[in-house]
């Protein structure tokens, strides 16, 4: 979802975040690496969410690019569906 980088879902406002997840329990999970690239998305968590605990999981920098690769390819993004990842990763 996304929902702290994107603008479109942001505006829908915290009650549409939280019906997006799952009713059957307290704790709610939401994975989104587009937060560390958005300057936006730091201060819109820390207002809607103050005591939300956010969690880092590095990849090896080779995993992380064959795992976006197959990110875009479950996709349908064109480049990496009429590519290889060698292709790609030696273009």
């Amino acid at each position: 979802m996304q929902f702290f980088s994107n603008d479109e879902e942001y505006f829908k406002g915290i009650d549409h975040y939280f019906n997006s997840f799952s009713n059957s329990t307290k704790k709610k999970f939401e994975k989104s690496a587009t937060y560390f690239t958005d300057l936006k998305s730091p201060k819109r968590l820390k207002t809607f969410l103050p005591r939300a605990k956010v969690i880092v999981v590095l990849l090896e920098p080779a995993e992380r690019a064959y795992s976006w690769y197959q990110h875009q390819v479950a996709h349908n993004d064109p480049a990496a569906i009429s590519n290889s990842f060698y292709d790609i990763l030696t273009s």
